[in-house]
């Protein structure tokens, strides 16, 4: 790929560059952009790409800007709604064509409509800059609103994976709202990916939403232990360690080893670690003896 591509300034006030993700997916999709019209063969179908258009797949997206397919497509339709793109879906593949691109990427056109537009906002902030200064406010106001709901659109999306399997009536969504906000400002761009994990774990033992927020998917972004190597005491308990203080727990069975500690939400060790000595135990401990 050679060649490069202009970006004017002013993309640094739009609501885009507030996320990164969402930033370096635009630009790969300028990037990627035909700089002049030519024709592919797509899925054995062939596809007219004109000028300022990208012809990909929904899957393929996703994968070069490491999102979900479920993330990409709201991006897409964030995109749209915007008027940054069009966008129309062939049998297997999406077809989509950037919204303005001669004006920012055609040389003359750009330089005359930059310094049109530069000279008539000069022109009112002069002649009324309290004008001006209330256009500022109102453009800041609506970009907070837009940004608003997005987040909201964000966190109903999980919510509602979340409601599916927790089995919760749509109109508790409010109550939770501030967990899920909690989590999603924690985890961050991985929060879609744990409940993911979650949800497929059929196996979880986790009944309570607030709970899950709060610390029951903490477990899922912490690496598999080898539960394997916990020892077994004469009683049927499983012995672990908390990795950071060292703390002697017990446990009736190998999968509920696979939480993080309570002292510290630590990761959960076989041996005592060497900088935990403080918490051992100053009586005859428990007789140890290797899982059979």
């Amino acid at each position: 790929m050679r060649g490069w591509i202009k970006i004017h300034r002013s993309i640094c006030d739009n609501w885009i560059f507030q996320r990164p993700d969402y930033f370096r997916a635009w630009i790969n999709l300028l990037v990627r952009a035909n700089h002049k019209e030519k024709k592919k063969l797509f899925n054995n179908s062939l596809v007219t790409i004109n000028r300022g258009e990208v012809v990909s797949s929904l899957s393929a997206l996703s994968k070069k800007w490491n999102m979900t397919i479920g993330r990409t497509r709201h991006f897409l339709q964030l995109l749209e709604k915007d008027q940054m793109i069009l966008k129309k879906n062939g049998r297997d593949f999406t077809h989509l064509s950037i919204c303005n691109y001669e004006t920012y990427q055609d040389l003359q056109h750009a330089h005359n409509t930059l310094t049109a537009h530069s000279q008539q906002i000069d022109n009112k902030s002069i002649a009324n800059p309290s004008q001006h200064l209330k256009n500022v406010k109102n453009v800041k106001k609506e970009r907070k609103k837009e940004n608003a709901r997005e987040d909201f659109e964000i966190q109903k999306a999980l919510f509602d994976k979340l409601r599916e399997r927790f089995g919760l009536m749509e109109d508790h969504y409010p109550a939770y709202r501030h967990h899920i906000e909690a989590m999603i400002l924690r985890w961050k761009d991985k929060t879609e990916f744990l409940v993911d994990a979650f949800i497929s774990d059929s196996d979880s033992e986790i009944r309570d939403l607030r709970y899950l927020c709060e610390q029951g998917i903490d477990k899922y972004a912490a690496p598999k232990i080898k539960r394997a190597e916990f020892k077994k005491t004469p009683n049927g308990e499983f012995v672990a360690y908390c990795k950071k203080c060292g703390q002697q727990l017990f446990f009736p069975n190998l999968k509920s080893i696979n939480t993080s500690s309570d002292c510290h939400a630590a990761d959960l060790v076989a041996t005592r670690p060497t900088n935990g000595m403080k918490y051992a135990s100053t009586t005859n401990p428990k007789n140890i003896s290797p899982q059979p």
